[in-house]
């Protein structure tokens, strides 16, 4: 009991030290990502392009100087905060701060024998990533997108305790609720698009024909502002970013660096916990051959030059180690792809072959490769908010355990440690351009 009890405040101690850095942070205007506040600019006059013009012209318009679906700008339409961008974003951060709380609310319901105390503190890790600091202190978009997929994961988590066949109209009412809340994820950022085709299709299986006609006709309904966005935009983000949309092969290879980085805490744990062996020897056949598919592919769109925006924070790093060091390319290269194979496995072997992960990860693949630059921001908190609230894992990995929590804690602190130490110095001792890129 004594033990327990220490355990509970270490965790208490370092929860509350969390927070109030996060809380110090927004008061020293932190910029850990980087380009948080340049962002924040183009939003504001975005925001007010808005407020000021009609509707419908608006979306075509190329003051509106955004990426992402509209549904940021349509609140804050009418946000009666914005009359200033200090007032702004102070009610902002009140609203980003409802993440945390959201995802602590799904744990909760979810990890039942989990103590309180332990969810407090794996909640309270997202005011650790630079990433979310960054998004929550300068009124990005994503965080609205974040918001409702959790508030959908919720969602979904009671409707999956409800019988269709017992209480028809209260399974329709929050079938339709979680439809809705998932779109509203999507018409904040196209990318979770992942999230209303992982409930349309875990419902209208789950349930009869029936079921399966109203749904799609509810969908349908959902979509089509959609259809209707992207026939006036003549693609599929607004006109100012239709320059952004292009082939970009090596994308493949940057997206599973920027994934791979949240998966080396449950390798290291795999690995103290001696459980490795059996995961690898479990690879079937198939297994093998997708890697080897894969692993040519990735050979194959290999980045041809350091970059320094759009690449994700392990090929930035490895690119200012070339340019700085003058290290050989052709051997930063081979680090590259063998750590990017080093990810493939890790991702064929800790994932369950199911619909659920499957959808995540080749939508997300084919917009990093559709996109000219991309940031590691595109996956992170996202990621690993999926780790514990979405994707299922092989019955090896058992997510939400101390290791598990711990290890999270330590790559977190390190990112932020890492990105703050980085802006601070790479101005007088690395590439001035690099400071100012996410």
């Amino acid at each position: 009991m004594h033990y327990k009890l220490n355990y509970n405040l270490f965790y208490i101690l370092l929860s509350a030290l969390i927070i109030s850095s996060y809380f110090l942070g927004f008061y020293l205007n932190e910029d850990a990502a980087a380009g948080g506040q340049i962002d924040l600019f183009d939003d504001w006059s975005s925001i007010h392009f808005f407020k000021n013009s009609e509707f419908l012209s608006a979306l075509t318009d190329l003051r509106y100087k955004s990426s992402r679906m509209p549904l940021y700008l349509i609140i804050n339409k009418f946000n009666p905060f914005t009359s200033n961008i200090e007032e702004f974003r102070i009610s902002y951060i009140f609203f980003a701060t409802s993440i945390p709380i959201l995802f602590f609310i799904f744990l909760k319901k979810n990890f039942k024998s989990t103590d309180l105390v332990t969810l407090i503190f794996l909640s309270s890790l997202l005011m650790l990533s630079p990433y979310f600091r960054t998004m929550s202190f300068w009124a990005d978009t994503e965080v609205i997108a974040i918001f409702f997929l959790l508030l959908t994961l919720i969602t979904l988590t009671y409707l999956l305790e409800l019988s269709y066949e017992n209480n028809k109209k209260k399974y329709y009412f929050f079938s339709i609720l979680v439809a809705l809340l998932s779109f509203l994820s999507f018409y904040s950022d196209q990318r979770y698009v992942f999230l209303s085709i992982f409930i349309y299709f875990t419902l209208v299986f789950k349930n009869d024909f029936k079921f399966f006609f109203i749904y799609s006709l509810i969908f349908t309904i959902f979509a089509l502002p959609a259809l209707y966005l992207f026939y006036i935009w003549g693609g599929l983000v607004p006109v100012f970013s239709q320059s952004r949309v292009t082939l970009s092969l090596h994308g493949i290879n940057i997206f599973l660096s920027s994934i791979g980085l949240y998966l080396l805490p449950i390798f290291i744990v795999l690995v103290l916990e001696k459980k490795t062996k059996n995961l690898f020897v479990n690879l079937k056949l198939f297994d093998l051959a997708v890697f080897l598919a894969i692993s040519i592919i990735l050979f194959f769109t290999l980045p041809n030059y350091p970059k320094f925006e759009g690449a994700g924070v392990i090929f930035k790093f490895l690119s200012l180690v070339a340019v700085k060091f003058n290290a050989n390319w052709n051997l930063i290269l081979f680090i590259y792809y063998v750590g990017n194979l080093f990810f493939l496995l890790l991702i064929l072997t800790f994932f369950k072959k199911n619909f659920k992960n499957y959808i995540f990860l080749i939508i997300y693949s084919v917009i990093f490769i559709m996109v000219s630059s991309t940031y590691q921001q595109y996956v992170d908190p996202l990621f690993f908010l999926l780790i514990f609230c979405y994707f299922n894992f092989t019955d090896e990995i058992k997510i939400l355990n101390v290791k598990y929590i711990m290890s999270y804690f330590l790559l977190y602190l390190f990112m932020l440690s890492g990105a703050i130490f980085y802006r601070s110095v790479c101005s007088t001792h690395f590439l001035e351009a690099a400071c100012a890129i996410k």
